[in-house]
This record gives C-alpha cells, sequence and structure tokens, in this order.
C-alpha cells in the first residue's frame, strides 16, 4: 500500500459528481437526472414548485462541467442514459458507448466506482449515524453506482475487453477509425476495510476545501460546500486504512487523518 498520484491521462468513469482534483478527462456515464432541487438566478424554486424532470436534466448537466470546469478538467463528455435506470440498458448498448469514448481518448488510468454493493457502509449506518452530515448516503451502494463500475470493469478488463478487442462493435473502427485501446491501468474508490485498499491519498485541509466546493458546483444537490461531510468520509477511510495497516504500517492511530483510497483492478 503506498500513495499514488497520477500524471497520465485519466478517464474517471462514474455518475456526475467528480470528487478528485487529478483528471485530465472526465466521463459521466448516467446524467439525466431526475433528482435535485430546481433553481434559476435568482435561488431555489419554491417548495411548490413543479420542477420538470428535463428541466433538472438541463440543471445537472451544466453542474457537472462547472464542476469539472473548476477541477482543471480538459475533457468532458457524458454518455446519457437516465439517471437511476442505467440497470435498464442493455449492457451491449452501455458498453460499446464506454468503449467508443474510451478508445478515442485512449485513457492510461481509469478510476470507476467499486461494482459490488459494500455492506459496511449503509446510507445512516443502520440508524447509528443521525446527523445528516455524518453518514454514507449513497456511497456504500447506490444502484447506478454499482452499475457504472460493472460496465466500466466489462469494458476495460484485460484479456480482450471490450475496449481493446477489435472484433466487438466493429461498427466503431470501421465509422469512426476507433481502434482497440487497453487501458494501464483500472482503479475502484475504496472506503472501507472490508474492501482491498491498494492506494491511498492524504487530504489537507486546502484539498477537502476544493473537493467540497467542486461538489457545490452541483448546487441542486448541494446548496452550500460539504466540507463536515468530506472531513467525516475521509476520516473514515483514514480508519480504514491504518485498520488495513497502511500509512507504511508506522501508525497506530487514524486521529488527524483525511484520505481518499483505491483499489487497484490492475
Amino acid at each position: 500500500m503506498h500513495h499514488v498520484y497520477k500524471t497520465h491521462t485519466t478517464v474517471q468513469c462514474q455518475v456526475p459528481k467528480i470528487n478528485t482534483d487529478t483528471l485530465v478527462s472526465f466521463y459521466s456515464v448516467c446524467d439525466c437526472a431526475g433528482k435535485g432541487l430546481c433553481y434559476n438566478s435568482t435561488g431555489f424554486q419554491p417548495p411548490d414548485y413543479v420542477c420538470e424532470q428535463e428541466e433538472l436534466a438541463f440543471l445537472r448537466r451544466r453542474e457537472m462541467l462547472a464542476a469539472g470546469e473548476f477541477l482543471g478538467a480538459k475533457n468532458i463528455w457524458r454518455c446519457g442514459f437516465d439517471d437511476g435506470m442505467l440497470i435498464s440498458y442493455h449492457e451491449s448498448m452501455v458498453r460499446e458507448r464506454i468503449s467508443a469514448f474510451v478508445r478515442h481518448w485512449q485513457p492510461h488510468v481509469v478510476i470507476t466506482h467499486f461494482p459490488y454493493p459494500n455492506w459496511d457502509n449503509p446510507p445512516t449506518c443502520n440508524g447509528n449515524c443521525t446527523d445528516v452530515n455524518k453518514r454514507w448516503d449513497d456511497l456504500g451502494y447506490h444502484p447506478d453506482h454499482k452499475r457504472v463500475g460493472m460496465h466500466v470493469l466489462n469494458t476495460c478488463y484485460g484479456s480482450g475487453s471490450a475496449a481493446d478487442n477489435n472484433k466487438l462493435f466493429n461498427g466503431l473502427f470501421d465509422a469512426a477509425g476507433l481502434r482497440a485501446w487497453q487501458a494501464e491501468e483500472l482503479y475502484f474508490f475504496a472506503i472501507s476495510a472490508s474492501q482491498p485498499i491498494t492506494h491511498y491519498i492524504s487530504m489537507d485541509e486546502d484539498t477537502i476545501h476544493t473537493k467540497s466546493t467542486a461538489l457545490a458546483k452541483h448546487h441542486s444537490q448541494y446548496p452550500t460546500p460539504p466540507e463536515e461531510s468530506v472531513r467525516w468520509v475521509g476520516e473514515r477511510i483514514a480508519e480504514a486504512v491504518v485498520e488495513r495497516g497502511g500509512d507504511d504500517g508506522h501508525r497506530k492511530s487514524s486521529a488527524g487523518l483525511f484520505y481518499e483510497a483505491y483499489q487497484a483492478f490492475f
């Protein structure tokens, strides 16, 4: 287990919430959002305002662009599948679309969601996390998040994956000249000790502020920067890293530490 920073082209495949400041490219699989609060230039709409899904989806797409721009992402693009319903799309459709972007951008590193439920991190800690700023929310399980992770894994794994196999989705080459591409590294987000943690990055207060400010660009979901939530999650991940013998095996306590962590698949 060791610290890691990447300088290669990075593609982060996930639903439209950017939570790292090391992106070159950001790729959103689901983006036609159906949840959140509508607002305009004068502020949030009143509670009785009927917010149409198309209006909210437009806001969420603009928020994704704003967050990416704030973090310095050079390329931000989306797949266009409906939020909350990725499970209903045929895998061949999703995998072909992901393959097209991977072949086009040719990333060295892909970061995505852990594709399985993490039962150690239920939304409200099984009732033990009553503070809305100190709970896992959908980090341990969200159907879109997990489905995205599985689709990306199935698209990018080695030994003949869809992105690295010219015999699959021939039209990508015939119509657009997109040849097979194999990413060098694939990572999953890691949040608990039950999940293998192979890499971790310490976060200082500046990093926490940056992450919180980027999240607040998704204004329909975060009216104010969620610094307390980011700090709480960072503390819990630090506990998991230390529990698994991380931090070079020297620390016995996670007090005062904030981490984000990853599991390397290859």
